[in-house]
């Protein structure tokens, strides 16, 4: 099991790809598989992802039948991967040289001792927040500018700048939102979390209650009030205030907001 899956979804990025995947593969940490999920893409991206696959061992090649977006492409990466952390980067992103070995290194510190000598060892780190640069259309580098000492909410929400482990990811059922919406990098969990810290509390337990709330039009609760203004605080602080409904409306109710 290697201790990295990276996944590189890939759509309209053949300017892009070939080095995003050649800043994988010159990683100095080698433990890793690289898989491209060539959603749907008109472009040449299939054939430089098969072209990496041919020359490097460690990559595959994850073909879409139809145009998924970013989330489902990262969904079906995730649903590929063997690794025991998984790494999202888009097509057009690339990774410093050594990123992966200050990575693992950063995993290995942040492991959890166990509650008592009698236990099974170390808890290992279930997500890792790592910096990040852009890169704007003169080849300028600009900080990210988070600040990952501070609270973990005002990070820049992304696919491209965590670790997940893969077994939390699978125990927890996240997934991405597979919607060719602006949400793409949002994980369902953000929408009903109760978790401590996180959102101020479950709106609804599942799906069937959730649609109950809103035939019932309850959805203006003090609670659910609070829960779009964490939403829009933490993904669309520039959105005109209904981002949260519409999504729910657009994942749950196969509709738009009233």
């Amino acid at each position: 099991m290697p201790r990295f899956s990276v996944v590189v979804t890939a759509h309209r990025v053949q300017g892009y790809l070939r080095e995003c995947l050649e800043s994988v593969r010159a990683q100095s940490h080698r433990d890793l598989e690289l898989i491209v999920v060539d959603d749907c893409s008109p472009d040449a991206g299939g054939a430089i992802a098969a072209e990496s696959a041919a020359e490097d061992a460690r990559v595959q090649v994850v073909r879409l039948d139809a145009r998924a977006g970013a989330g489902g492409a990262r969904n079906a990466g995730a649903r590929a991967a063997t690794g025991d952390y998984l790494l999202f980067l888009d097509g057009d992103d690339l990774l410093l040289p050594g990123a992966l070995e200050a990575l693992d290194t950063a995993l290995k510190a942040g492991d959890r001792p166990a509650p008592d000598e009698s236990g099974p060892g170390p808890a290992p780190v279930d997500v890792l927040l790592f910096a990040h640069d852009r890169v704007d259309w003169w080849d300028t580098v600009l900080p990210g500018g988070d600040d990952l000492a501070g609270d973990p909410h005002a990070v820049t929400n992304a696919a491209w700048n965590r670790l997940v482990r893969r077994a939390f990811w699978q125990y927890e059922g996240l997934s991405f939102t597979e919607t060719h919406e602006p949400y793409e990098d949002v994980l369902y969990c953000d929408l009903l979390s109760g978790r401590p810290g996180q959102t101020p509390g479950a709106v609804a337990a599942g799906e069937e209650e959730l649609r109950f709330l809103f035939q019932a039009e309850a959805w203006d609760t003090h609670a659910t009030t609070l829960l779009r203004k964490s939403f829009r605080d933490r993904f669309c602080p520039y959105d005109d205030g209904h981002a949260a409904e519409r999504v729910v409306h657009k994942l749950f109710l196969d509709g738009a907001a009233g």
